[in-house]
């Protein structure tokens, strides 16, 4: 018998097969998120001002996956943006 184990961690995911480690990489995206009486509210961190709900932490992490791939792809214009400048070193981006 196989002996897997998973285990995740921020967009890393690491599994075990037979003491033999495969590493995939889960692209990630951050999110704030908090419960207002019955509702889960929340925006993703890079787009700040498109907030979204769900009946359940869940649901509105499916609702926020959504909002990703619509917001990513350019389906809605005008988007304001959240981005983090490096104090020190090059400038990339």
């Amino acid at each position: 018998m196989e002996n897997r184990a998973r285990h995740e961690n921020a967009s890393i995911a690491v599994e075990w097969t037979q003491d033999i480690r495969y590493f995939t990489h889960m692209p990630a995206v951050g999110y704030t998120y908090w419960q207002d009486g019955d509702m889960w509210l929340g925006y993703l961190d890079e787009f700040p001002d498109c907030m979204t709900q769900g009946s359940s932490l869940e649901d509105l992490k499916e609702h926020l996956l959504d909002l990703h791939k619509d917001l990513s792809s350019g389906a809605i214009p005008l988007v304001r943006r959240h981005a983090e400048l490096p104090l020190t070193g090059s400038v990339g981006n």
